[in-house]
């Protein structure tokens, strides 16, 4: 009937009906599924996948998150989000897969795959050509997957912890490597400072990370680019005292006399 109701256009209904069928488990699970030929699990997927296809030919990422916002503590809620943004990811719809990412991540704040799904948001933005939109987005990463985050404070262990770590760790070097790159094109002391600025948080947040050594070196060399020279005598001091060591180490010792 759903399948039906989709193949006349009727979204609604279509989407309700497949809605009541991966509900009534019971009724899955007594379904022949010798004579369906499918299992209780493959009619699940299957529903899941023409309720995000209604909502991508009908409402979008803003109907389906009002439509799903009542119903988010049910567990197929998560799957249709993600099996949305899928469907719009394979038509090149950069838009609406970010919207409807972002509607995932605004009903499930603590979504445990949220470094993922951002990344998800990263990367169309930038398939898209929009690099600011992407690195407001880094920055929104950092604050809520980041050392002190709301996320962060809810997973603070286990694999979950470590992804949210990695991605807020990969978005601040990202960061800093961009704003400096851009310093050295344009000449523009703001882009320094805002390098600076990502190498110091990192450093704060991951001060014994593997390329702490590597980081201090260009916040050196980002302070040089200031003409801030205490500050980069600082750091060059830093990258050959703090670290056991470093391909940077001769270079920080000479630059900083």
């Amino acid at each position: 009937l759903g399948w039906s109701y989709y193949n006349v256009n009727d979204y609604s209904n279509s989407i309700s009906t497949f809605l009541y069928l991966i509900e009534d488990i019971s009724l899955i699970e007594r379904v022949d599924s010798q004579i369906l030929a499918k299992s209780s699990t493959d009619l699940r997927a299957e529903s899941v996948h023409y309720i995000a296809s209604c909502f991508s030919e009908y409402g979008g990422p803003e109907l389906a998150k009002e439509f799903l916002t009542p119903i988010s503590e049910k567990s197929y809620v998560e799957s249709i989000f993600l099996k949305l943004a899928e469907l719009y990811q394979k038509r090149n719809y950069y838009e609406e897969a970010i919207a409807t990412n972002r509607a995932l991540l605004q009903v499930y704040p603590l979504y445990k795959n949220a470094p993922e799904i951002y990344r998800n948001i990263i990367d169309n933005y930038d398939l898209d050509g929009n690099i600011e939109k992407a690195n407001e987005m880094r920055e929104e990463m950092v604050k809520s997957l980041g050392p002190g985050g709301p996320w962060l404070t809810q997973y603070s262990s286990g694999e979950e912890f470590d992804a949210g770590q990695q991605a807020s760790r990969d978005a601040l070097v990202y960061l800093g490597n961009y704003h400096q790159s851009e310093a050295q094109k344009r000449g523009q002391v703001r882009d320094y400072h805002l390098a600076i600025d990502k190498y110091q948080q990192f450093l704060d947040f991951f001060p014994r990370d593997k390329d702490a050594h590597r980081i201090n070196f260009y916040m050196a060399e980002a302070f040089y680019g200031v003409g801030n020279f205490s500050k980069a005598a600082e750091s060059y001091y830093d990258v050959v005292t703090k670290y056991d060591s470093s391909e940077h180490k001769e270079d920080s010792a000479y630059n900083r006399i």
